[in-house]
């Protein structure tokens, strides 16, 4: 999309809506904004380095810390 007429910045704003709207059944809706904006972050990161590797593994990253957050929480 990015080579596209669109260009970088609106496809990676699809691909961010995109990336928050695949994640809407797992979480409640008010937590697609800021997934939205992780999107962001990881099109920034595509930008930045050039390569597909840096979001990938941001998003390995991010997943991490949310299992280790709920790892580390009290038990219900």
């Amino acid at each position: 999309l990015a080579k596209s007429r669109l260009g970088f910045w609106p496809a990676g704003l699809l691909t961010a809506a995109l990336f928050a709207v695949l994640h809407a059944a797992q979480y409640a809706l008010v937590l697609l904004v800021p997934i939205f904006l992780i999107g962001l972050i990881l099109t920034w990161a595509l930008g930045l380095t050039g390569s597909l590797w840096v979001p990938v593994a941001l998003h390995m990253v991010n997943n991490l810390l949310g299992l280790f957050m709920l790892w580390m929480s009290p038990p219900v």
